[in-house]
C-alpha cells in the first residue's frame, strides 16, 4: 500500500511539474511573442520618421533649387520682357529629370510658362489657384497631384511647386514648376515594410498623394469618403482622422480579414502624411514553429528550453527590419560625425562644393570659418576624453544656436570645424563669430564649470578666392585660423 502511495505521489508531482513547466513555457512564449511585436512596432514608426524626413528633406531640396532661380528672375512689368528669362529657365529645367514646365506668373495670375520640350510660350490664369495664392503671400506652396489639361502631356498626372517672387523686398510675382506625380508614388513604393507592407502619402483631408496602386493618385481618391462606401475602410479612415491632430503615431487596423500595423509621420512644410504599413500574419510568420518546439522543450526541461528559445529570439531576422536599420546606420556613418552628429568632412566639402556652384548662379557670396578649439588636448590629458568630448559638443551647441538653417556644420577631425554660411560676406561672417564668442563667454562665466569654451578661427569668402573648388576656400580660412593663433599664442593674458 505504501509503494502504490509513493506512485501516485511520484505520479502527481511529475504531472504537476510537466504543467508547471508547459505553463511556464507557454508564458515566456507569449511575453517573447509581445515583445517581438512592440519592437516590430517601434521599427515601423521609427521607419515612417526616417522616410518623412527623407521627403521633407526632397521638397526643401526642390524649394530651394527654385526659390535660387526666383532670386535671378522678376516680373519686369511686360511680357516680351519675360522671354529671355523664361529661355533661361527652361534651360535650368532641363538638368531636372522630374520637371516638365516652367513658368513666372505676373501679380494678377497670368502665368506665362515653358514647358521643356517645346518654345512656345504658354499663358495660362492661375489667379484662383491655391497654390498660387499662398506664394503671393510669401509662403511656400505645393499642390497635390493632379491631371493636366496641357496636350503636350497626355494623361500627365502633375504636381506644381510655387515660390514667391522678391524685388526690393516686395513680392512681384510668382515662379511655377510643374512637376510628374509619379516620382513620390516611386520613392513610397521602395518604402514598403517587409514583403508585403506598403508606404503611401494623403493629404489632411485623406486625398491620395503617392500610393503603389497609380490608380488613386490619378483619381484623386479620398481614403477617408472611400469608407462610406465600402466598410472594410472603416478603421483606416478613422487613423487618417486621426493624423489630422496627431503628428506621428503607431496602432493596428484591418482591412476586411487583413490584419495590419501602422506608422504614420506629418510631412514638415506640407500638409501631407506619410503611412508605412505591415501585415501581422508577416511579423508573427517566424513565431509559429516556435511556439511547438518551445513547449516541447520546456517539457522536457524548462532551464534549456527557456535558454535555446531566447537564443533563437535573439537571432530571429526581420529582413525588412535589418534592412532598414543597416541602411539607416550607413547613411548616418557615411554623412555624419560619430561624436557631433553634424557633417563629417568628406560630406561637408561635397555639400560646399554644392553651395558655391549655387552661390556662383545666384551671384552671391559663401564665407567659410575654420575654427580650432583651444586646450582641447589640455582638456583631454588633466580632465579625461568624456569631457574632451563634451566639450566638443558645447561647442557645437554654441554654433548651432547662432548660425541659420541654411548653414552647416562640418567636423573636419579631433579640434578642427568648419561653418559653412551662404550669402554672407566677410562682414556678416564676423559679425556671426561675434555672436558665438559672446555664448563661450556666457558660458565661461558659470562658476561651476569644468573647462573653458575657446576657439582660434579664420575667415575665408568665396570672393578671397578665384578657384571654384572648395578645398581652396577651406585651406585659406585654415591659414587665417593659424595666423589668429599665432596672434593669440603671442599676446600676453
Amino acid at each position: 500500500m505504501l509503494k502504490n502511495l509513493k506512485r501516485k505521489l511520484l505520479f502527481y508531482f511529475t504531472a504537476l511539474s510537466m504543467v508547471t513547466l508547459i505553463a511556464i513555457g507557454v508564458i515566456g512564449f507569449r511575453y517573447m511573442r509581445g515583445y517581438i511585436i512592440e519592437d516590430a512596432k517601434q521599427s515601423l514608426y521609427d521607419s515612417a520618421l526616417h522616410f518623412s524626413e527623407l521627403i521633407e528633406k526632397d521638397t526643401e531640396i526642390t524649394f530651394t533649387f527654385l526659390e535660387g532661380l526666383a532670386k535671378q528672375n522678376q516680373w519686369l512689368g511686360h511680357e516680351h520682357a519675360l522671354i529671355p528669362q523664361l529661355d533661361k529657365l527652361r534651360k535650368e529645367l532641363l538638368t531636372r529629370e522630374n520637371f516638365l514646365r516652367i513658368g513666372i506668373a505676373d501679380p494678377e495670375g497670368r502665368l506665362f510658362i515653358l514647358s521643356k520640350d517645346h518654345d512656345r510660350v504658354q499663358i495660362v490664369n492661375i489667379a484662383e489657384r491655391t497654390y498660387f495664392k499662398e506664394a503671393m503671400l510669401g509662403k511656400r506652396s505645393i499642390m497635390n497631384p493632379t491631371p493636366t489639361i496641357n496636350p503636350e502631356y497626355p494623361d500627365e498626372i502633375v504636381v506644381v511647386f510655387a515660390v514667391p517672387i522678391y524685388h526690393e523686398d516686395t513680392i512681384r510675382g510668382v515662379l511655377v514648376a510643374t512637376a510628374k506625380s509619379n516620382y513620390f508614388s516611386t520613392l513610397s513604393a521602395h518604402m514598403g515594410y517587409g514583403e508585403n507592407g506598403i508606404a503611401f502619402i494623403t493629404d489632411m483631408d485623406g486625398v491620395a498623394v503617392a500610393h503603389p496602386l497609380q490608380d488613386l493618385v490619378d483619381i484623386q481618391a479620398n481614403l477617408i469618403t472611400l469608407a462610406t462606401f465600402d466598410t472594410d475602410f472603416k478603421e483606416l479612415a478613422d487613423i487618417i482622422e486621426e493624423a489630422r491632430t496627431l503628428e506621428n503615431n503607431v496602432t493596428d487596423y484591418a482591412i476586411g480579414d487583413l490584419k495590419l500595423y501602422i506608422a504614420y509621420s506629418r510631412v514638415k512644410g506640407t500638409n501631407w502624411t506619410l503611412y508605412v504599413t505591415a501585415e501581422k500574419n508577416e511579423v508573427l510568420r517566424l513565431l509559429s514553429p516556435l511556439s511547438w518546439s518551445l513547449a516541447i522543450y520546456n517539457s522536457v526541461i524548462f532551464a534549456f528550453g527557456l535558454f535555446v528559445y531566447m537564443k533563437i529570439n535573439k537571432e530571429i531576422d526581420f529582413q525588412s527590419v535589418a534592412l532598414t536599420l543597416e541602411r539607416r546606420v550607413l547613411e548616418q556613418q557615411a554623412m555624419y560625425d560619430d561624436l557631433t552628429n553634424v557633417y563629417n568632412r568628406r560630406t561637408g566639402i561635397s555639400l560646399l562644393k554644392d553651395r558655391l556652384e549655387l552661390a556662383r548662379r545666384e551671384q552671391v557670396c559663401i564665407s567659410v570659418i575654420y575654427i580650432d578649439i583651444d586646450d582641447l588636448k589640455i582638456t583631454n590629458d588633466t580632465l579625461g576624453h568624456h569631457l574632451g568630448d563634451q566639450l566638443i559638443l558645447d561647442i557645437v551647441a554654441v554654433i548651432n544656436s547662432v548660425i541659420r538653417k541654411t548653414d552647416f556644420i562640418t567636423r573636419v577631425g579631433g579640434d578642427e570645424l568648419f561653418i559653412t554660411l551662404h550669402d554672407c560676406n566677410h562682414a556678416d561672417a564676423e559679425r556671426v563669430m561675434a555672436l558665438i564668442e559672446e555664448k563661450m563667454k556666457k558660458y565661461n562665466s558659470k562658476p561651476d564649470k569644468r573647462y573653458v569654451l575657446a576657439c582660434s578661427y579664420g575667415i575665408a569668402t568665396s570672393d578671397d578666392v578665384e578657384s571654384p573648388f572648395p578645398e581652396e576656400l577651406i585651406n585659406h580660412a585654415d591659414s587665417r585660423m593659424y595666423l589668429h593663433k599665432q596672434a593669440k599664442k603671442s599676446t600676453p593674458t
